[in-house]
C-alpha cells in the first residue's frame, strides 16, 4: 500500500493533468475562433470558417494524375507558363517577318518661300524598309524556337516541382493520421485500463490512488489526442490550399524506381538546357543585330524648280549601311555571352544538386529500412509484454505504476514502427522524384 506522502503526490498529479486538459481545450476552442476571424488581406474574398476543420474524406476513385493536373492549374506559378507561351509565339512570329524590324514612312516638304521665294518646292514621300543582315533571319527563327521549347520544358518543370509538394503533403498527412491513429489506440488502452482499475477498487483490491492514477492517465491521453486531431487538420489543409480539393486519394504504396541515374530528360535539366539553348540562340541573334540592320528607302519626290511652274516628278532608292561601331557592337555581345555562361552554370548547379538530393534520399531510405524491421519486431513484443501485462494486472500479480510502464513502452514501440514505415515511403517517394520520376 502507498504511504500519504505518495497518494498525495499522485493526487497532485490527476489534478495537474485536468488543468492540462482544460487549457488543451481551451486554446483548441481560440484556434477554432482565430481561424474563423483572421482573414490575410490578400484573400479577403476567401471565407474561412468551421469547414476548414472538417476532416477531408478519402475518394477511392480519384487518381493521383488528377490530383496533380488540379495542383499544377492552382498553383500561382502557372501563370508563368502562359506568358512563356505567348512570348515564343511572339518570337516565332518575329523570325517570320520580312523584315529586321518596323518599317517607317516619311513624308517631306521643302520651299525657299521663307527665303528668297524663287518658288522653288519639293514634296517627298518615301518608305523605309529595315533589312535582315546575312544569316540574321535564320538566328532569329532559332531563337524562337528555342523559345517555344523553354516554355515546353517550363511545363513539365512545373509538373515536376508541384508533384514533389504533392507528394510531401499526403505523405505529411499520413503521419499525422498514423500519429491520430496510435493516439485514439492509446486512449482506447488507458480507458481500459481504468475500468479495470475502478473495477478493482470498487471491490477493494485497489486503493484510491491507483484509481485517480488510472483516470489522470486517460486524461492526459486525451488531450494528447486533441493535438494529433489538430495535426491532422493542418495536414489537410495544407494538401486543400495546394489543391483547392476537400477530397483526397487514398494513401499508395509507390514502387522504388530504378537505375538511379539522373537522365537528360529530367525535367530540371531539360529547363536548364532549354534555356541555355536559348541563351546562345540569342548571342548569335545579338552578334548580328547589334551591328544594325542595312535601311532600304523607296519612295516618289516632286520637285518644282526655282523661276518655273512646272513639276518634276520622280522616283527614288537608297540603302544605307551601318558601318563602324565596334565598341558598342561588342558591349551588347559581351552581355549576351554573360547570359550563355550563367545559363550553363545554372544547368551544372541544377544536375549537381539532383546527385545530392538522389543520395541523400537513399541514405534516409536504406536507414529507415533497417530500422523499421527492428522497429517491427520491438513493437511486436512490446505489445505482447503489454498483453501480459494487463492479464497480470487483473489478476492482482503486477501494480499499476508496472503496466502503465508496459504500455508506455508499447506505445513508444508502435509509434516509432508507423512512423519509419512513413519515412521509408516518403524516402522512396523523394528518390523517385529526385530522378525526374512522376508515378
Amino acid at each position: 500500500m502507498a504511504g500519504p506522502a505518495e497518494i498525495q503526490t499522485r493526487r497532485a498529479k490527476c489534478a495537474t493533468l485536468r488543468r492540462m486538459v482544460d487549457r488543451a481545450k481551451l486554446l483548441s476552442l481560440l484556434i477554432c475562433i482565430g481561424a474563423v476571424h483572421a482573414q490575410p488581406d490578400h484573400v479577403e474574398h476567401v471565407e474561412h470558417g468551421p469547414a476548414e476543420h472538417v476532416p477531408i474524406e478519402i475518394d477511392t476513385a480519384l487518381e493521383w494524375q488528377a490530383v496533380l493536373d488540379r495542383a499544377v492549374e492552382s498553383y500561382p506559378r502557372f501563370v508563368e507558363l502562359e506568358a512563356r507561351a505567348r512570348e515564343a509565339d511572339a518570337l516565332t512570329r518575329r523570325s517570320r517577318s520580312l523584315f529586321a524590324g518596323r518599317p517607317t514612312l516619311m513624308l517631306g516638304y521643302r520651299s525657299d518661300d521663307p527665303l528668297d521665294d524663287f518658288g522653288s518646292a519639293e514634296y517627298d514621300v518615301a518608305l523605309g524598309l529595315p533589312l535582315w543582315r546575312f544569316g540574321e533571319r535564320r538566328a532569329a527563327g532559332r531563337t524562337g524556337a528555342s523559345a517555344v521549347g523553354e516554355a515546353e520544358a517550363a511545363v513539365a518543370a512545373l509538373r515536376w516541382e508541384v508533384a514533389g509538394l504533392l507528394q510531401q503533403i499526403l505523405w505529411d498527412i499520413e503521419h499525422a493520421a498514423n500519429e491520430l491513429e496510435v493516439a485514439a489506440d492509446s486512449v482506447a488502452i488507458a480507458e481500459d485500463i481504468e475500468r479495470v482499475a475502478r473495477r478493482r477498487h470498487a471491490v477493494g483490491d485497489l486503493p484510491l490512488e491507483d484509481t485517480l492514477l488510472a483516470e489522470g492517465v486517460v486524461l492526459e491521453r486525451r488531450a494528447a489526442l486533441l493535438e494529433r486531431e489538430a495535426g491532422l487538420v493542418d495536414a489537410e489543409f495544407a494538401y486543400e490550399l495546394l489543391t483547392g480539393l476537400r477530397t483526397r486519394p487514398p494513401a499508395r504504396a509507390e514502387p522504388l524506381v530504378e537505375p538511379y541515374v539522373i537522365s537528360e530528360s529530367h525535367p530540371l535539366l531539360s529547363l536548364a538546357a532549354a534555356t541555355a539553348e536559348r541563351a546562345r540562340a540569342e548571342l548569335a541573334l545579338v552578334a548580328r543585330g547589334a551591328k544594325g540592320s542595312p535601311q532600304l528607302t523607296i519612295g516618289p519626290r516632286r520637285q518644282r524648280d526655282p523661276m518655273t511652274d512646272f513639276y518634276t516628278d520622280s522616283v527614288g532608292v537608297e540603302v544605307a549601311v551601318p558601318i563602324g561601331g565596334r565598341a558598342h557592337v561588342a558591349g551588347e555581345v559581351a552581355a549576351a555571352q554573360r547570359r550563355v555562361a550563367e545559363a550553363q552554370a545554372e544547368r551544372a548547379a541544377v544536375e549537381r544538386q539532383l546527385h545530392a538530393e538522389v543520395h541523400e534520399a537513399l541514405h534516409r531510405l536504406r536507414t529507415a529500412e533497417r530500422a523499421l524491421e527492428l522497429a517491427a519486431r520491438r513493437a511486436d513484443i512490446a505489445a505482447r509484454h503489454r498483453e501480459m501485462g494487463r492479464v497480470a494486472f487483473e489478476q492482482g500479480e503486477i501494480d499499476l505504476v508496472e503496466l502503465l510502464r508496459r504500455d508506455e513502452t508499447a506505445l513508444l514501440a508502435a509509434r516509432q514502427a508507423r512512423e519509419l514505415d512513413v519515412r521509408r515511403g516518403r524516402a522512396i517517394s523523394a528518390v523517385n522524384h529526385a530522378l525526374g520520376k512522376l508515378q
